[in-house]
């Protein structure tokens, strides 16, 4: 049955009308699921036709033409398609199985599947209606099908992280990792990454890498990592893991970076007189966020101020010029107190310098001046030379003033009031006297009296009414003020 136009005929081979041809097997059926364990491996399919018809047939009478396929391999053959013509010169009367007519007019039998060593027969019946050779080639074509089978994993990293939440400054923290490939695929390339937070310091710095390899499944690392608490603060920890493939998974922790944080402060005075006692309230407070140990504090006086008392269990070092106190502990917001007494020897700015200082705690500073100033301090005696005294004699008073400050006193002036009963004969002193009104005598002031000196004045005075009079005197100054006024009593008697 020949596959040539119909103007002609093909010519069969004179060896008894039979041929067996091996026909090549090309692939035609796919599946995207895996086969049957047979397909695995390399796969030779084998499929043999044969066609074979009697050598001499008649014209207008009936002759019968077989087409065997055979599939002589080992494996099954798909999709096995037989394709004929009907021989120039003939006409055909039917076959055996039914054919499909091509739209090229060929003669197709699609036999599916052939299973190793089975066959199918083709029956084609055709009247020859010309003298000569007849005949036609047939084809057949299969699929042939393999396998394989591949088990498709999927790795998965996990990444676990846990450690303290704070840590005291100075002090190492230890970070808890797991690292678990939790899928079904081995995860190759691990790396494990850190980023330490500023508050934390590692010698070899802030992103760290680890080579963890290869992973398999199930397989579980555990590893640490050991960091120091650099500065006070929080910070965040990072951690992540990565693998090939876009594996990666990433932990973070919070962590916390306290220490103690110390503040202090001078409550007192800022002016002071020359060697008037000062109390002083020292105040020591822990502004961080652990409690600060073994808190040393000091207090270093001036050379112009001498150490008086101390409360709280103070304790003075004469050789340093210092008063001390010890805390075994102060926690956090919290605040301590410590009192003393000192006494200004020195005049000018003078001053007080507090220090406390703890373990993990940058030493706190507080300075307090005091300003010392001198003290006029101004003080006057009346003494009279005679009392009682008889009408129309004469008394002298003697009026003393000195400054028993530590400064200068400016403007020292003395006021005398006599009263009707006594009458001011002469005055004299250190400045001039001017009589005023009502018995008034005022001396000029004295433009500075130093500390330590010392002036006098003198009034002669005689009664001039019998009876008990007071004499009354003032001493004004710029720095003193106004003193207090004095008297002195006078008896004034007529002799009868």
């Amino acid at each position: 049955m020949a596959t040539g136009d119909r103007h002609g005929l093909d010519i069969p081979p004179r060896s008894g009308g039979a041929s067996v041809v091996p026909v090549p097997a090309v692939a035609r059926l796919a599946s995207d699921t895996p086969g049957p364990d047979v397909l695995q491996g390399v796969q030779t399919p084998v499929v043999t036709i044969h066609k074979s018809g009697p050598q001499e047939v008649q014209v207008n009478r009936p002759a019968v033409f077989t087409i065997v396929v055979r599939n002589t391999g080992r494996v099954p053959v798909h999709g096995v398609v037989v394709h004929d013509r009907v021989p120039r010169g003939t006409r055909l009367v039917q076959t055996t199985p039914p054919a499909q007519s091509t739209a090229d007019g060929r003669l197709e039998w699609r036999l599916a599947t052939l299973d190793p060593g089975s066959e199918t027969r083709i029956s084609v019946e055709l009247v020859p209606e010309v003298e000569g050779e007849i005949g036609s080639v047939a084809t057949v074509s299969f699929a042939a099908t393999a396998t394989t089978r591949s088990v498709s994993t999927r790795p998965v990293l996990k990444l676990a992280l846990s450690g303290p939440r704070t840590v005291l400054l100075g002090n190492t923290v230890t970070l808890d990792i797991v690292v678990s490939n939790e899928g079904t695929g081995a995860a190759e390339g691990v790396v494990l990454q850190e980023d330490a937070p500023s508050v934390l310091r590692h010698e070899k710095g802030e992103k760290l890498e680890y080579e963890i390899g290869t992973m398999a499944p199930g397989e579980v690392k555990q590893l640490s990592l050991t960091l120091t608490a650099a500065t006070p603060g929080r910070g965040i920890n990072r951690l992540s893991v990565r693998g090939e493939g876009g594996l990666s998974d990433q932990q973070e922790l919070d962590i916390e970076v306290v220490a103690p944080k110390l503040a202090v402060q001078i409550d007192g005075p800022k002016r002071r007189f020359l060697n008037r006692k000062a109390e002083y309230l020292l105040r020591i407070g822990n502004m961080g966020t652990a409690a600060a140990k073994d808190v040393d504090i000091i207090l270093q006086l001036p050379k112009g101020m001498k150490f008086v008392e101390a409360f709280e269990n103070g304790r003075y070092d004469a050789s340093r010029h210092t008063v001390r106190w010890n805390l075994e502990e102060l926690p956090p917001e919290r605040e301590g107190q410590a009192r003393l007494v000192v006494l200004p020897t020195e005049t000018g700015d003078q001053l007080l310098r507090l220090e406390a200082r703890a373990a993990l705690s940058d030493p706190a500073v507080s300075e307090h001046v005091v300003n010392v100033e001198g003290l006029s301090e101004l003080q006057f005696t009346i003494e009279d030379s005679a009392d009682p005294i008889e009408l129309d004699s004469e008394t002298v008073y003697t009026v003393k003033i000195r400054n028993e400050g530590s400064r200068p006193d400016s403007n020292v002036q003395l006021l005398v009031a006599f009263p009707e009963g006594i009458a001011a004969i002469e005055a004299e002193g250190a400045t001039r006297a001017t009589p005023r009104e009502n018995g008034l005598i005022e001396f000029a002031p004295i433009a500075e009296l130093a500390p330590g000196q010392e002036v006098v004045y003198r009034i002669r005075a005689k009664g001039v009414q019998d009876g008990r009079h007071l004499v009354r005197m003032r001493v004004t100054s710029d720095q003193a003020g106004v003193l207090i006024t004095k008297e002195e009593q006078t008896r004034v008697y007529r002799d009868r």
